[in-house]
């Protein structure tokens, strides 16, 4: 008791307990200011202006020298700068580079690598995702059941692997003798496989990797199509294993969650409609581009079916829409009042970004109809809304999202030409904003942070606005914490308690996939 009173008088003053935040990480310093009422309100009086970064990834890469040795390096960020700026999120991912080795690999030399990174896995327990990246390690896929063999670990949720297109030919029945159904009976914690399609592997090294999940239905797998020529890829999938790859996915009964790279164009060669509406089910999560209203009108044939689906992001890159062999579709509402998206109240974050500007005026007045007819029609149970490339949104609009979407508590908007100041008020529930436009909004008072993002770094007129945006905030008083973040997310984040810039990290990662 005497040195709990101790320590509350150390911090009832204000220098020192501005101090010990400064050299704690933000999640730290949100549990100090949740132990007790007085501290919270402590930390809430206190002003915090400073330069922080949001690092995303570690690094490090596995070496093995000519004397056999393996050693890690240092674990270090992606750029210099982060070392001199204080951290906002909880450090949780590393990739680990397989440095290209001289020697030809052998099962020993793979048992060796699996035993060493072991050892690292346990002298670091934060680490709770981890990415291999074999993509200069050639003959490593024929061992990799002796290699996971070697790891034990209950930290690692998160699992993801870098092939690229440097695995070597080797004959199919060679790789089909490796039991994978047990490959990560180490890592019992595991709730996520990431994996890329991508190069000749497609054949086999992703079946290998997508059945180690086989009889674990807690694992989800998270696919991202990257490269160009998914349509030929796909083709070859099908051919050899008779079934693309969600279906096989589906069949080992595991949830899907289809991602895509960021701003890669690509067009989802597969066909949905051959889905029954059971195999529907295990789509948990889904990014698609939409490039033509065709295929737009094809996506929606089978949405309503997705009943588990909680993640929905639509990338609009519609080009030249006016051709004949879309007219038809195009001169029509392709959502009408037959569709209705209600059934998937399972669905908690929607994004619609219009990424290409419509030269006509009548396409994009149709294209965005079909948009807010879309939300018209989406279950109530969607916390979470990113709208860009969005004309205008005025009152009318933001009545109209707010009527159907009643639980919106984080907002994104982006690239909106023309906006209402005080739009955002129709939103009674909204806890998080981001705003990457030019304009200055009035903010509800239920808003408990949000940020401003840097529109561009080279356009001397975006960047005035940028600053007169974040000057017309700071003068309003409403908030004492200011961070200005630079690194991979830039821009600056207005808040008073360290529990809301918390919450907000995770939605800052998601407005840039």
């Amino acid at each position: 008791m005497e040195n709990t009173n101790l320590f509350l008088k150390l911090v009832s003053h204000e220098l020192l307990l501005k101090k010990l935040c400064q050299y704690i990480s933000l999640e730290d310093a949100s549990n100090l200011s949740y132990t007790c009422k007085y501290l919270f309100n402590k930390t809430i009086s206190f002003e915090d202006k400073k330069n922080v970064t949001f690092c995303t990834t570690f690094y490090t890469t596995c070496q093995y020298n000519e004397e056999k040795n393996i050693t890690f390096s240092k674990i270090r960020a992606s750029f210099e700068r982060m070392y001199e700026l204080f951290v906002i999120n909880k450090l949780k991912k590393v990739c680990i580079k397989f440095d290209k080795s001289q020697e030809y690999v052998t099962k020993q030399s793979m048992i060796d690598r699996g035993k060493e990174l072991n050892k690292f896995l346990q002298k670091n327990l934060w680490i709770e995702q981890l990415i291999l990246d074999f993509s200069q390690f050639y003959s490593f896929e024929l061992y990799l059941e002796e290699f996971f063999n070697q790891i034990n670990n209950k930290s690692i949720k998160v699992l993801g692997f870098n092939f690229e297109s440097n695995t070597e030919n080797h004959s199919n029945n060679l790789l089909n003798e490796i039991n994978s159904e047990n490959l990560f009976i180490g890592l019992p914690n595991l709730k996520k496989l990431l994996i890329s399609i991508d190069g000749n592997h497609l054949k086999v090294l992703n079946k290998i990797i997508i059945d180690g999940a086989k009889n674990r239905p807690e694992i989800s797998i998270e696919i991202e199509l990257v490269g160009s020529i998914y349509e030929e890829k796909l083709y070859y999938f099908n051919k050899i294993y008779e079934k693309n790859i969600i279906s096989h996915i589906i069949k080992n009964g595991n949830r899907v969650l289809i991602k895509r790279g960021y701003h890669k164009a690509f067009h989802l060669n597969i066909d949905f409609n051959n889905f029954n509406g059971f195999e529907l089910l295990f789509i948990q999560c889904l990014t698609f581009d939409i490039c033509s209203y065709n295929l737009f009108y094809q996506l929606i044939q089978f949405l309503s079916d997705m009943v588990n689906l909680e993640y929905l992001s639509l990338c609009f890159k519609i080009e030249n829409p006016s051709v004949s062999i879309e007219k038809n579709i195009q001169d029509k509402l392709i959502i009408d009042d037959k569709y209705d998206f209600r059934r998937l109240q399972k669905l908690k974050t929607l994004k619609m970004f219009i990424i290409n500007e419509c030269t006509n005026e009548e396409e994009r007045q149709t294209l965005e109809k079909n948009i807010f007819k879309m939300i018209d029609v989406s279950p109530n149970s969607i916390n979470n809304l990113y709208l860009h490339g969005i004309n205008k949104i005025k009152n009318e609009e933001t009545q109209r999202i707010s009527k159907q979407l009643l639980n919106i508590k984080f907002l994104y908007l982006g690239n909106i030409n023309e906006i209402d100041q005080d739009c955002l008020i129709n939103f009674k529930n909204l806890k998080i904003f981001i705003s990457c436009c030019r304009n200055v909004f009035q903010l509800p008072k239920t808003i408990e942070a949000f940020m401003v993002m840097t529109l561009s770094l080279h356009d001397d007129n975006l960047i005035k606005l940028y600053h007169d945006c974040c000057s017309y905030y700071e003068l309003t008083k409403n908030f004492n914490k200011i961070y200005t973040c630079e690194g991979y997310i830039k821009g600056k984040i207005f808040f008073n308690t360290f529990i809301h810039c918390l919450n907000i990290q995770k939605f800052l990662v998601q407005s840039r996939e």
